[in-house]
């Protein structure tokens, strides 16, 4: 009967350790800290021991002596798993130094497998324990040597434990004091185990440390987590953890329309729906209330630790919104979530600052190449029946001002002509300044608008008139989205600056330069080259001189950074396999620059690229333009077929 009393103690022990830790035994997640995952294999450890224990009783009680070896080699095997994951987490828990920690560790080890060790031996030889012929428990000399190591073990735990709180006595708490009630607690009931080896007092020793440990470390944890969240919810705007389980708020900052709503006796569903009714601007609503669906927000946060979303409030500007997962799942659904909403109205318009400031040109105040760039392909799906008109303009004799009257009076003529588009273009679309004196309008107004939208804007340059320059004189051309309605906008941008290069040269005859037998070489130049582009790999740009329809294709891999698409182009499968890697080498960035460096001639290319079914040999040629210098490395860029 004894014996069943034994295994109560036992069971009570079990359903204690299952109680008290019962939020500590599902898995460890990878992300955990170290020191979880210990704690979780000694509370683990810890049940194991428990159930073998109290196995004993009845099997002792039913007198099964084969059995009741088992059990108790088991029982001294699980006690020394248990001592190292403890020497571990204790090590985590107070961050022993390297020589301390590794003295712990070590010690829990060989604990272990002197365990082992012993437990081999005692088959063969009873040093450890030992039934007798009528199956009574005889303990040898080594099991209370065993006893005698722990409580050693468990002392160096209390003067460790000690010395870490005296060490630190500003910065201790009650968690550090906690490990030296353990390690007494333990102390203790090993001892006194020592000379009652038939009383459950090591269970006992068990049960009071893991209590101990929960309730003051724990408890404590969750106390600084808590106050943790306090502090940082005086800088929020509001902030509530909600439960997903049970559909419940607790509040820990909020404004007062937003109090009013939470101290409703609603669920959290539905005072989420009320919350961000009363604080978010009509037109951001539905987007509000499609992110803060509390009824969804488990499976959009599956393994995710936080999630966020923009709004503008009614009183505030805008706000950030964000889902903090505090607790999940074994699936990795949150069951428990933070919802924060901070005020981010200033950081929104200092960033759009700084994204104003990024796109914008310095010297004009114009959109820059950048912001051009972004916008061709934000207006490349620009649907048909949208009025779209493309505006190519040109200054000219910029040159000629900056080598004759300085480059002061040359910003001048700049400026000026910047004044004239904005006082015109500016209530219809976008001016881009894409280069020195070359200029970009994307308008959005109808072909009847444009005639005298461009009447205007020769007026207004006709009557410009500048402290160092008398006048001013631009070409441009343009054309409509609905002249060529299937166009992207580079290639209605390649029409407009054809026409606006007609209108230049019909200046310059007109001022008596004829530039008619240039333009007549640049014409069958063009002719002669699939490609003509010219290029600075320093910036990694292009600008298209002249080039086939057919090579602005998603099929050639076109792409608007001269890097990228010299190497999309060729592993795309238009080089031919034999001569890629060659290919590849010379169209490298790094390749161009450093052979330009060190020689000035021309870098010719020769490959097979894909016409078709079949490759045909072409040849890349390569050359410094006029401006071209080390640091702004501006080249020209031929490809010519070559094959027959």
């Amino acid at each position: 009967m004894q014996s069943l009393y034994y295994s109560a103690i036992g069971i009570l022990a079990i359903i204690i350790h299952l109680i008290i830790n019962h939020d500590m035994f599902s898995k460890p997640k990878e992300k955990d800290n170290s020191t979880i995952k210990y704690y979780h294999l000694y509370l683990v450890s810890v049940l194991f021991y428990f159930i073998i224990d109290a196995l004993w009783g009845f099997l002792d009680y039913l007198g099964n002596t084969k059995l009741l070896y088992a059990d108790t080699a088991f029982y001294y095997l699980i006690m020394g798993f248990s001592t190292i994951f403890c020497c571990r987490y204790i090590i985590e828990f107070l961050n022993l130094n390297k020589l301390l920690g590794r003295t712990l560790k070590t010690f829990g080890l060989l604990f272990c497998f002197f365990e082992i060790i012993l437990l081999i031996v005692n088959l063969f030889k009873p040093i450890f324990f030992y039934f007798d012929s009528y199956g009574n428990y005889h303990a040898g000399v080594f099991r209370n040597v065993s006893l005698l190591l722990q409580v050693f073990m468990f002392l160096c735990i209390t003067l460790i434990s000690s010395s870490v709180v005296i060490k630190n006595r500003k910065d201790s708490n009650k968690r550090n004091f906690t490990i030296i009630y353990f390690g007494l607690a333990m102390t203790v009931t090993v001892i006194t185990q020592t000379f009652f080896p038939f009383l459950p007092l090591y269970s006992i020793g068990l049960v009071t440390g893991t209590c101990i440990l929960h309730t003051f470390i724990q408890e404590n944890i969750r106390k600084e987590q808590y106050e943790v969240l306090e502090s940082l919810s005086e800088i929020l705007y509001s902030m509530h953890v909600i439960d997903l389980k049970n559909d419940t708020v607790e509040e820990f900052n909020a404004v007062h329309e937003v109090k009013q709503i939470v101290n409703h006796k609603h669920g959290a569903v539905e005072m989420m729906k009320q919350i961000m009714t009363v604080v978010s601007k009509e037109e951001y609503l539905e987007e509000a209330l499609k992110f803060s669906d509390l009824t969804t927000v488990a499976d959009r946060m599956k393994n995710k630790k936080i999630i966020s979303g923009e709004f503008i409030g009614i009183r505030t500007g805008w706000y950030l919104a964000s889902f903090i997962t505090l607790e999940a799942d074994n699936e990795g659904k949150p069951t428990k979530v933070i919802f924060t909403t901070r005020i981010i109205d200033e950081e929104k318009r200092q960033k759009e600052k700084l994204i104003r400031t990024t796109k914008t040109d310095e010297l004009t105040g114009l959109l820059n190449r950048r912001a051009y760039e972004e916008a061709i392909y934000n207006h490349n799906d620009i649907p048909e029946e949208e009025e779209f008109i493309y505006i190519s303009i040109d200054i000219n004799g910029l040159k000629i001002i900056n080598d004759t009257k300085g480059h002061t009076a040359g910003d001048e003529l700049i400026i000026g002509a910047c004044e004239c588009m904005k006082k015109i273009f500016n209530p219809y679309g976008y001016i881009y300044r894409i280069g020195g004196d070359e200029f970009v309008t994307i308008l959005f107004c109808s072909i009847t608008q444009i005639a005298d939208i461009l009447k205007d804007f020769d007026r207004a340059v006709e009557n410009w008139k500048g402290e160092l320059i008398d006048s001013i004189s631009v070409s441009y051309g343009w054309i409509s989205k609905h002249e060529e309605p299937g166009a992207s906008t580079r290639q209605l941008g390649a029409i407009a600056e054809k026409r606006m290069y007609e209108a230049k040269s019909a200046y310059y005859r007109k001022q008596g330069f004829d530039r008619r037998g240039q333009q007549d070489a640049h014409k069958a130049l063009c002719e002669s080259y699939t490609k003509i582009l010219k290029i600075n790999i320093t910036k990694d740009t292009f600008k298209i001189v002249n080039i086939n329809e057919d090579e602005q294709t998603e099929e050639n891999v076109f792409s608007n950074k001269i890097s990228e698409w010299l190497v999309s182009f060729g592993e795309s499968g238009q080089v031919h396999p034999e001569d890629l890697e060659e290919y590849l080498k010379m169209t490298n960035l790094q390749y161009m620059k450093d052979y330009f460096r060190e020689n000035r001639n021309a870098l010719h290319i020769f490959y097979r690229r894909k016409f078709g079914n079949e490759f045909k040999p072409v040849m890349m040629e390569i050359i410094p333009a006029n401006d071209y210098s080390n640091e702004n490395q501006n080249l020209f860029l031929y490809v010519k077929n070559i094959g027959k």
